[in-house]
């Protein structure tokens, strides 16, 4: 059986997680994503799971046909998007009318780490229809100038 679990829930990583999980920044050591101790992800948008069904069906598909943890973990990609015409000035990089000709594209997925590549093969081929790649831009973004809005 099973077990979904959220990132933010777990209270003693030291479960979970081996030395070889984690990385230091700035002097912090922090877990690396993706994580060698859960090595195989699949990612839904979060738009999707607004749905409680969806959520729901999830949850149980995984409680029944996982044999190990499933962490999950809300990965942001979201950015601001530019289309004003002034040049921005030298030293800021930015447009001067940046704020007012500008819009905010949300990017955001619930990444799925399975400790079994068994579990996330038969996750990706279940859930086929609503899994999608995790992007840095929508392709028609890449020529523009763009700022991250990532919490």
């Amino acid at each position: 059986m099973g077990r979904l679990v959220s990132i933010d829930n777990i209270t003693e990583p030291d479960w979970y997680f081996s030395d070889e999980c984690y990385e230091y920044i700035n002097l912090h050591r922090v877990l690396k994503w993706p994580n060698p101790c859960f090595a195989h992800y699949s990612a839904i948008n979060f738009r999707i799971l607004e749905n409680p069904k969806t959520k729901i069906e999830i949850r149980k598909w995984i409680e029944q046909n996982t044999a190990g943890t499933v962490i999950t973990r809300f990965v942001n990609k979201s950015y601001r998007v530019y289309y004003g015409k002034e040049e921005p000035p030298f030293l800021y990089g930015y447009p001067i009318d940046m704020w007012d000709k500008s819009y905010d594209v949300k990017l955001i997925w619930l990444a799925f780490y399975f400790e079994e590549e068994d579990s996330a093969t038969a996750f990706r081929l279940r859930f086929s229809d609503i899994i999608s790649e995790i992007i840095e831009r929508e392709p028609e973004h890449l020529d523009k100038i763009t700022q991250n809005r990532r919490d």
